[in-house]
């Protein structure tokens, strides 16, 4: 296979674009990568214990995707958006795994241009369907909270895609890692 010029795909292809890793096959390209999962709740939205919403993304079959971070925004800084009492958590419907043992307060993730960065990477398998659960459990029970505002939140998560050719047949050289 001819090797590719990455001189020339920087005259052609947005910065975005470009692999991060270029090598000689295409088993070994790593290219940086985002997912955008929206949620809109409607305006005022009344939120209560069991209030769940999911989204689902579906990694294709082409290359994995190692996750790194996630950052979200709300469109109003209401009790509805950016203030809402609403958590998230991420689930791998390939594998049952879930990352984290109850949902994450949606203050807790960055907002806007900034990202939070798990503290270890998260890696779906190819065709792996990431399940986003934005809900609530913090409401006591048989409570409900009325809210003001856009219910809009949108999250992205960052990471990148890669083949994973190169995690399964990697050879470790003769002098190790």
């Amino acid at each position: 296979m001819e090797e590719i010029d990455i001189e020339k795909l920087k005259q052609v292809l947005p910065e975005s674009l470009l692999p991060g890793n270029v090598g000689k096959d295409l088993t070994r390209v790593v290219w940086p990568f985002r997912y955008v999962v929206e949620f809109d709740l409607g305006d005022n939205p009344v939120i209560n214990n069991s209030f769940t919403s999911i989204q689902q993304v579906h990694i294709g079959a082409e290359a994995g995707f190692l996750l790194l971070g996630i950052k979200r925004t709300a469109y109003e800084n209401s009790d509805s958006g950016d203030l809402a009492p609403l958590g998230l958590r991420i689930t791998d419907r390939q594998s049952t795994r879930q990352f984290m043992n109850d949902f994450i307060p949606i203050q807790a993730i960055a907002n806007d241009i900034h990202s939070t960065h798990f503290e270890s990477p998260m890696l779906f398998w190819p065709n792996a369907l990431i399940e986003i659960e934005l809900g609530n459990r913090w409401i006591p029970s048989g409570s409900s909270v009325s809210t003001n505002g856009s219910g809009k939140h949108t999250f992205v998560l960052t990471g990148y895609r890669i083949r994973t050719n190169d995690l399964i047949n990697r050879q470790q050289p003769a002098g190790g890692y």
